[in-house]
């Protein structure tokens, strides 16, 4: 790899990961799905902590560099030149954008991400603010935690929750709603972890738990399922408020379709909001219990069966929207019946765009 790097430098990823458990190893199983299909080899991708670094014994966890100490102000890998620039940047979650950007500043990577959570971090904004500085940096955020983006392959929900795992006072999770679980339980209305054992979702599940893109992110055939794809999007347009002040959301759907090299953009909209397609722009409305379907712009649009379709919440293909194939232009419009379905569907080559036909 080392010296195809001037070619490569150019897609190279390094992706800084705040916990030493759930996301890490979420990306560690991502990044041997993309060996294994040798995806990587259109890219370097580093995954920081290495797997390699030092376990803590009694913890299992990877010994974390939070603190600096006299001689050497560093991060996981990277290190600071000063005390006053590791002063300056050493708070959570801006320490992790630090590091990326410190290995862009390098020359070997083009690409920083740093994936973290609100999880009551002090920084938030300034996150925010040196993400809008800094064109290479990208964040995958998750409120409350990156368990969210693991609830979304199962189901939608904007309930938001507080931690998640809820704990003692020594730091012991409490195991809410399995079946080794002692003392509290707060049968997931609180902590994630527990929701998603109380369902049955991932009976077992704890922050150790290992191939959840392996095993949730894939179907059977080893093919993306979008279903967390879609619920993570629909999140996002549920409140116009900004990410860091929200109870319930998540963005780590843009970074795992960012290291598979995946073009699909998933998108939910509302009615009487325009939809830009290629050249074209679309606009759903209303009108006596029929959807109507109008093309705003100067470039015509195809609306087939194929492109144009009811669905279900997780956009699943439920039958056509249009009884035979109409060409939109700015001169006319299509309309047919809303019938029962909450959802319509409308694809032009790898974008889904799912309306909300009734509201939520």
């Amino acid at each position: 790899m080392r010296k195809n790097k001037g070619k490569l430098q150019n897609k190279n990823i390094v992706v800084v990961c705040e916990g030493t458990t759930t996301e890490h190893l979420y990306f560690e199983d991502l990044k041997r799905y993309l060996l294994q299909k040798s995806i990587i080899q259109e890219y370097e991708l580093k995954i920081i902590p290495d797997i390699q670094e030092p376990i803590n014994q009694r913890s299992g966890r990877v010994k974390r560099h939070l603190m600096g100490d006299k001689d050497e102000w560093r991060y996981y890998e990277q290190t600071e030149k000063c005390k006053a620039d590791y002063d300056n940047y050493k708070a959570q979650p801006v320490r992790y954008l630090r590091e990326a950007q410190l290995f862009c500043n390098e020359g070997t990577y083009f690409e920083g991400w740093a994936v973290y959570d609100k999880d009551g971090h002090p920084a938030l904004q300034r996150a925010e603010d040196m993400l809008e500085q800094d064109s290479r940096l990208h964040a995958a955020f998750s409120a409350y935690s990156f368990e969210e983006w693991i609830l979304m392959h199962f189901e939608y929900t904007t309930h938001a929750f507080a931690r998640s795992e809820c704990v003692d006072t020594n730091g012991r999770e409490y195991k809410c709603g399995g079946k080794n679980q002692n003392g509290h339980d707060c049968k997931g209305n609180e902590c994630i972890g527990g929701y998603l054992r109380v369902k049955g979702y991932i009976p077992e599940f704890s922050k150790k738990t290992k191939e959840i893109f392996s095993s949730y992110t894939l179907n059977s055939n080893g093919d993306i399922c979008p279903k967390a794809f879609i619920n993570a999007a629909r999140l996002r347009e549920h409140t116009n408020e900004s990410r860091i002040f929200r109870g319930a959301y998540t963005d780590v759907d843009l970074l795992v379709l960012k290291l598979l090299k995946l073009d699909n953009t998933y998108n939910w909209v509302k009615l009487k909001e325009p939809i830009v397609i290629g050249s074209s722009t679309l606009l759903f409305h209303e009108d006596n219990n029929c959807i109507v379907v109008e093309n705003i712009s100067d470039q015509s649009f195809l609306c087939t069966s194929e492109t144009l379709y009811f669905c279900n919440q997780y956009g699943e293909y439920l039958k056509p929207a249009l009884k035979s194939n109409v060409l939109l232009d700015n001169r006319n419009n299509c309309k047919f019946r809303k019938e029962d379905y909450e959802y319509i569907c409308l694809k032009y080559k790898d974008s889904y765009f799912f309306i909300t036909v009734s509201a939520e």
